[in-house]
């Protein structure tokens, strides 16, 4: 499978620091790398698909934008299958999977804010994914149509 390296690095320099906010140790990035390579399952299709992940690529507040979206509207889209992918790679290599086993111990009032804080940021991040992708899904429905 042919993959344009330089992106994919991109991509996945961007999408960890997203997950774990952090870069990526040459090991994640090879792993990650070599899975587009060895499979055409990370390749967008054309429409949406590949417009969450173009934009995605951008910078971690874009791939929360995004990722929000596509959990809603694309669950099996190609993004979600890279984060998941990423997200696999991250907790078998050190040091991240601390990053994302690890939680500290907090007070009930603490774990409460720290969930309020959480899920404000999800449905703020679904609220801006949904205006600026649904319209864009919806014309794609609109051309496929049309046959065009």
């Amino acid at each position: 499978m042919k993959v344009d390296p330089t992106l994919i690095e991109q991509e996945c320099h961007v999408f960890t620091r997203f997950l774990v906010r952090a870069p990526a140790t040459p090991y994640v990035r090879d792993k990650y790398l070599e899975a587009h390579r060895l499979s055409g399952t990370f390749v967008p299709a054309a429409g949406v698909d590949s417009a969450l992940v173009t934009v995605a690529r951008w910078s971690p507040a874009v791939t929360r934008v995004a990722d929000a979206y596509a959990r809603l509207c694309a669950p099996r889209g190609v993004l979600r299958r890279k984060l998941v992918l990423l997200l696999a790679i991250l907790e078998t290599s050190p040091p991240f999977f601390r990053a994302i086993d690890y939680e500290p111990s907090r007070s009930w009032a603490m774990a409460s804010l720290h969930l309020a804080v959480t899920a404000t940021i999800g449905i703020g991040a679904a609220a801006v994914g949904m205006i600026a992708f649904l319209p864009l899904r919806l014309t794609e429905g609109v051309w496929k149509r049309r046959g065009e």
